[in-house]
Parts: structure tokens; sequence; C-alpha cells
């Protein structure tokens, strides 16, 4: 009785929180629509430190900041809204907006056909969905077999034991797929500089020969990092060490 009451009272906390966040969601495009941009954000931004992420929340945060001027900030949240979710085209397409702000115009090394093939297979689904048919498939294997133990004819244990395998095989496959695409994103660390001019060094530390300089809303990778510093390279793998406050790193 007392267990059931806990869950109860949980799974009411937990709608009340989703009501609400709906609720100031409407509230923040209301005043996006009413080019109050800035209360837009504040809005947007409470509802992420309420623990309620989606890829249209970062989107239209995005979105708000870019009306605002703010290359870095709007680049940022569209790509957190790329990393939940990589097909969302209005968030690709903004960005690509938003980066023509940009003062750095870096050349990016072209990756191989084949990486490129193998990320638009990984990427195809978004992680949850992948999950959600590896989750599928395995239901389906052992619905099947259990089909094929309790069938009497054999034709029919033929084919109970043929779909059984064959989902066995699906949902591993699923599975694998939302695995990779984790670790493609938990390998590739990167970060957006808010700093809106800042010198790259030789060695991590302030008295370092200068390497070049970066402006605001540059994408970085993040190779490592030492105290105040982290060592990041940057689309045409040259690399050099920045101050570890003048950049974002993305991740949600």
């Amino acid at each position: 009785m007392m267990r059931n009451l806990i869950i109860y009272i949980l799974l009411s906390i937990s709608f009340q929180l989703t009501w609400s966040n709906n609720e100031l969601f409407d509230q923040g495009n209301d005043a996006y629509a009413e080019g109050n941009y800035r209360e837009a954000t504040r809005i947007y931004k409470q509802i992420i430190e309420d623990g309620q992420v989606s890829s249209e929340l970062f989107y239209n945060l995005g979105n708000a900041f870019y009306k605002q001027q703010k290359v870095a900030e709007s680049i940022y949240y569209y790509e957190l809204a790329l990393m939940i979710a990589p097909t969302n085209t209005s968030a690709k397409n903004n960005l690509l907006l938003a980066e023509n702000r940009k003062v750095d115009e870096i050349e990016v090394s072209e990756a191989s056909e084949f990486e490129l093939q193998k990320e638009n297979i990984i990427f195809a689904l978004e992680q949850d969905q992948w999950a959600q048919l590896a989750i599928t498939g395995s239901f389906l294997t052992l619905l099947f077999f259990i089909g094929f133990l309790f069938a009497r004819k054999p034709s029919t244990k033929r084919i109970s034991l043929t779909f059984s395998v064959l989902f066995l095989f699906l949902g591993f496959g699923f599975f694998v797929l939302a695995n990779q695409q984790l670790k493609v994103i938990d390998s590739k660390r990167y970060a957006i500089v808010f700093a809106e001019e800042v010198d790259l060094l030789n060695e991590p530390n302030i008295r370092s020969n200068k390497s070049f300089t970066l402006h605001e809303g540059t994408k970085v990778k993040i190779e490592e990092e030492f105290k105040d510093f982290t060592k990041v390279r940057i689309a045409n793998d040259n690399t050099a060490w920045i101050q570890s406050d003048k950049i974002k790193e993305l991740k949600l």
C-alpha cells in the first residue's frame, strides 16, 4: 500500500513538472512571437534548469539568441538541438545562417566516403529510436520463441523459430547501432568559443607563444585538458591550447 502511494506521488510530481514546463514553453513561444527575445531566452533557460530538454527547446533558444545578435550562444544551442535530433532540418539550416556571422572561416578537411556513409547509417535514427527498436526486436524474439516451444505442428515450429532468430539478429543489430551512436558522440567532445577574440597558445601557459587567434562561435574539438587550459583541434586539424573559460563544451 505504501509502495503504491509513493509511486503515485512520484508520478504526480513528474506530471505536474511536465505540465508546468509545457506551460512555460508556451509562454516562451509567446514572448518570442511578440519580439521579446530576452524574456523568451529567460523562460527557455528556466525549463532547461528544471531538467527538461528537447531538440525543439534548444532550437527555439538558439533562435532567441540569434535574434539578439549573439553568435556564440545561437550556434551553441543549434548544435545541442542537433545532438538530440541529428535530422532536425530547421536547426541545420539556422545553424548555417548563424555560422555566416562568424569571423573565422576555416577550411574543413573532408571526411572519407566510408566514414560519411557509416555515420549516415548510425545517425539515420536517434539513439532512443534505435533503442526502442532493439527492445521491440527482443520482445518479438521472445514471443516467437514461446510460439516455437508450444507449437505442435512441425511447420509452425519451423516458422516460429525462423522469426525468433531473425528478430534476435535484428534486435542485436539495433542495439549495436544505438551503442555505436553513443560511442561516436562520446568520442567527439566539441565546444564553442564564447570569447569575442582569443589567442590560442603553443603550450598550456599564458607566457607561451601565440599559435593563432579564434573568434566567438567557432567550433573546436576538445583533445585534452590541463589545469586551466584545454587543448583543442579546429576543423583544418591545427591544434593549440586555449584558456578553458573561453569555451563552452557541447554536452547535454
